[in-house]
């Protein structure tokens, strides 16, 4: 120091800066008396002073007139140069997050320090990620890998559990899933980031062809109808339709008048840019919706045979939307990716004419065996039940080769045979669905989530009464069906080593080696 008394020069500099309070030099005195020191009470009253600024920013905040915004841009212009000072920082941080828009000028800033970035409220980066998508991008892409990956762990866990994918929550509980939560966070109520977020699920879902990016889309729009954020409800085409069928999944059942609201939201929908229809049927291709489509068909056609109604498929009039809607949704990947929406058409023809006939011609004979089963020795020897079990025709086969909407309804069928009690009585009747499965559209059976569905009602069945205590059945269902499919469809080694882990004693030491050689890895 150049002063002539060191001591003397920092007396006068406290006494300058020093608080002029009369009170406060005995409270200083008292402080001393009780053996606290000066630091102590200098941190103590600054934690004070510092939570007294913070409430008056929040307060300053809340209150939203023109007067308090241009305080706290007063307040953010003399403290945001000193942001990097750890115990001003919060005052930086909570102006910054109170001001309904900051200046570019702070913004541009806050981009070149990664640190500061990420400590700043969401509603400030979000002012960010509208200028920078890449930011953006960056932030969103995390949690959507989170999401998939999430929905893929129920689908691939190998431990014994009395739900499935769609019984394991409710379709509101789904909407509370912490990804969800945050991205809708990260959009606010700003309705071009949820379109920029649409479009990144819509990028990605044509890429992978990943269904579960359908999920995400349905549970996105519903989490903004929960959340009640009305801009971008109103700026999401999909929302009537997602709301509907939100309430037709969650009741089970499809009213007549939801059917008229759906009805008349298909056809409005011919009007729409392509793109639209691309994401109304992503909505529709969500897994759970198709479940409760093919499942309501599937119990329909049910029971018209069981009641003898004597109406043929083509006159089935819920049918007939079901199958549009099924249709619609199983083909939102083409509809994306060809711009190609004759989807929304009514479902051809010769599905009803020619599969749904033969189908339903399957579904009678079913109910005749099952009858035949409890009926006295003298009908039965009268009436043989092998005089009604028919082979599937090259034509019906075909259907499910090259329809996907004829592929899911024979899954489904084929989860209604195996949820019921019959199933080694009937195994010849159970085998004709079954040997169809690696023949299906698109490989359908080996993808999930309707692998993980036939494999959970193969694992639900009795001890003593399972399907794959028989040969022919565990056979076919082991080595004919999932090993086959194992080289190109990686997931179908998690459910081989479901049925190793929960059924080996009915599956056998043999086939459980013969499982753990093939997907043991190299």
């Amino acid at each position: 120091m150049t002063c002539a008394d060191p001591i003397e020069t920092i007396k006068n500099f406290q006494e300058r800066n020093s608080i002029k309070l009369p009170t406060l030099n005995p409270a200083l005195r008292l402080l001393d008396l009780h053996n606290i020191r000066r630091t102590e009470f200098h941190e103590e009253a600054a934690n004070n002073i510092s939570d007294l600024l913070l409430a008056k920013i929040k307060s300053l905040g809340a209150a939203r007139t023109i007067e308090s915004v241009q305080l706290l841009e007063k307040q953010l212009e003399k403290s945001f140069k000193l942001y990097r000072v750890p115990s001003i920082r919060p005052f930086v941080l909570e102006t910054l997050k109170q001001l309904p828009k900051a200046p570019d000028r702070y913004l541009k800033v806050i981009v070149t320090d990664r640190e500061f970035y990420d400590s700043c409220a969401v509603t400030v980066r979000q002012q960010i990620w509208l200028k920078n998508d890449s930011l953006y991008i960056d932030a969103i892409l995390p949690v959507i890998d989170s999401y998939i990956d999430e929905k893929q762990k129920v689908m691939q866990t190998v431990d014994q559990s009395p739900t499935n994918y769609f019984t394991c929550e409710t379709t509101k509980s789904r909407r509370q899933w912490s990804q969800i939560l945050e991205l809708m966070t990260m959009v606010g109520h700003q309705e071009p980031l949820y379109r920029r977020l649409n479009n990144v699920i819509r990028e990605r879902f044509l890429k992978s062809a990943d269904a579960i990016y359908c999920s995400l889309r349905m549970e996105l729009v519903m989490s903004a109808h929960d959340l009640n954020i009305e801009s971008v409800i109103r700026s999401d085409p999909c929302h009537d339709l997602a709301w509907c069928l939100d309430a037709c999944v969650r009741d089970k059942h499809l009213d007549a008048q939801q059917t008229i609201k759906l009805k008349n939201i298909l056809e409005s929908t011919k009007k729409t840019k392509a793109e639209v229809i691309g994401d109304l049927a992503m909505i529709a291709g969500d897994a759970h919706v198709i479940h409760f489509l093919c499942s309501m068909a599937i119990k329909v056609l049910r029971d018209s045979a069981l009641h003898a109604t004597g109406q043929l498929p083509r006159e089935l009039v819920p049918l007939q939307l079901l199958l549009r809607l099924l249709s619609f949704g199983a083909s939102a990947h083409s509809v994306l990716s060809t711009n190609d929406i004759t989807a929304l058409q009514n479902v051809d023809a010769v599905v009803f004419t020619k599969f749904l006939a033969s189908f339903t011609t399957f579904i009678v004979e079913d109910v005749i065996r099952y009858e035949l089963s409890r009926a006295p020795d003298e009908i039965i020897d009268e009436n043989p039940a092998s005089d009604f079990l028919s082979d599937p025709s090259e034509e019906m086969l075909g259907f499910l080769k090259t329809d996907m909407t004829c592929a899911l309804l024979w899954v489904h069928y084929i989860l209604d045979v195996l949820s019921s009690k019959r199933r080694v009585s009937d195994l010849p009747g159970i085998m004709r669905y079954l040997k169809a499965l690696p023949r299906l559209k698109y490989k359908v059976s080996f993808c999930d989530p309707w692998i993980h569905l036939v494999i959970h009602r193969l694992l639900q069945s009795a001890p003593f009464d399972h399907l794959l205590s028989t040969e022919q059945a565990s056979h076919f269902i082991i080595e004919e069906y999932l090993l086959k499919g194992l080289d190109r469809y990686p997931g179908v080694k998690y459910h081989l080593l479901r049925i190793v882990h929960l059924l080996w004693s009915s599956v056998g030491e043999f086939r459980c080696r013969l499982i753990l050689d093939k997907i043991a890895p190299e």
